[in-house]
């Protein structure tokens, strides 16, 4: 058996696992008043070998919904003991540049209670100083210790191997911000100005900028051919690589 095969095999044996039951959340969280979905949740699991396909179909009942409850005013006590709460920010606080309806009250309810709360992003495109910055026209007092960004992430692992070369960088502001707070020297920035074309003759003439020991790639909105070939030169040179790509570091 080939190592792909091998590496296959696991995702082959999954199976589809059967729905939550009301059961799986706090009654009060269920719509009131539902015999249904109080029976529902006296059942036992279904068992994944009889779960059929046909039940993939099956829509959940209009008594068995979960209906969120907005925080605006109190923290519920099915929440009391959760000491900390850490939230996703792109499409969960805010989207684009505006808080999403409700998330800055819950925050604020969630504070008022005591409660620890801890951001995270694998957006690299801004640094914890701008998210702060973010925060604050939103409406919420937030500390840079509190955020947990791709972009931090990728310069504290540099740092904490103590990195004392340059790093070339594919991608925006935040992640050569982050970099240069930690005391990292990042590289001339090499394919924004330039055509973002090349020739063979231009590649064969390219030179890398000495002391480059690290690339670091995130989310570029500029990023072209250039960028690429400048960076296949320095992995030739590295002995350390940093990449921030999504859903991997976070």
């Amino acid at each position: 058996m080939s190592s792909l095969s091998r590496s296959l095999l696991p995702l082959r044996a999954l199976r589809p696992l059967p729905r939550l039951s009301a059961k799986s959340y706090p009654k009060s969280w269920v719509n009131p008043g539902s015999k249904s979905a109080l029976s529902a949740a006296c059942k036992p699991a279904v068992s994944a070998k009889k779960f059929s396909a046909n039940a993939l179909k099956a829509e959940p009942s209009a008594e068995a919904i979960v209906h969120p409850r907005y925080l605006d005013e109190h923290v519920p006590g099915e929440l009391d003991s959760i000491d900390t709460f850490i939230f996703d920010c792109d499409g969960v606080l805010w989207k684009g540049g505006n808080a999403i309806n409700g998330s800055i009250e819950a925050l604020t309810a969630l504070r008022r209670a005591g409660k620890q709360l801890f951001f995270v992003t694998n957006n690299s495109a801004h640094s914890r100083a701008e998210m702060v910055q973010k925060f604050s026209r939103l409406g919420l007092d937030v500390e840079k210790t509190e955020i947990i960004g791709a972009a931090y992430a990728a310069a504290a692992w540099l740092k904490a191997r103590n990195f004392c070369e340059k790093a070339y960088v594919i991608g925006e502001r935040g992640i050569y911000d982050e970099l240069e707070e930690l005391g990292i020297e990042v590289a001339t920035r090499i394919g924004d100005a330039d055509s973002s074309e090349m020739t063979d003759a231009e590649f064969i003439e390219l030179e890398v900028e000495e002391g480059v020991g690290a690339i670091v790639v995130g989310g570029d909105s500029a990023f072209n051919y250039r960028k690429l070939a400048y960076a296949s030169l320095c992995l030739q040179q590295v002995r350390l690589l940093a990449c921030l790509q999504m859903h991997q570091l976070l």
